[in-house]
């Protein structure tokens, strides 16, 4: 068993690094002059930003206090009403910002075009036979005559 709590240590502290919402916290306790030159940054305001990592923050600490104490029987039921009080951000930001703020996946921060919001390609569920072939990056041809 102490293996296994420390491969999930490991894989937790590794992974801790590539989460946005660590890079948001980060930003909340360094000077501005310091700050990197994050994509997210260049799209939503630095106090936009802030305001959404401390209710983040904020919902994070309320979970933690409900876990904490005799009333630990509710916690499936807080969870579930995180889902009410994202629904209740969209109304505060943008849906521009929130598209920013709300990382779907680690990593994808540089897929998104920077020109606009719209995806390059967007699945219409035509089932065509060059679907399969969009995201492939094109290779050079080489062509041989024969005589």
């Amino acid at each position: 068993m102490p293996v296994l709590y420390g491969i999930f240590l490991y894989m937790g502290v590794a992974a801790i690094s590539s989460i946005q919402f660590t890079k948001r916290v980060q930003l909340l306790l360094m000077p501005a002059k310091h700050q990197p030159d994050l994509l997210l940054l260049r799209h939503v305001p630095l106090g936009r930003v802030h305001f959404f990592t401390a209710i983040q923050l904020a919902c994070l600490g309320l979970l933690w206090i409900v876990k904490s104490t005799p009333a630990a029987i509710i916690f499936p039921i807080m969870l579930l009403g995180l889902v009410g009080v994202r629904k209740a951000l969209e109304w505060v930001f943008s849906a521009q910002e929130l598209l920013w703020l709300d990382e779907l996946m680690p990593g994808k921060e540089k897929s998104i075009p920077e020109k606009g919001l719209e995806p390059e390609y967007s699945f219409s569920g035509s089932d065509s036979k060059d679907s399969e072939l969009m995201y492939q990056p094109k290779a050079p041809e080489i062509n041989v005559s024969v005589n």
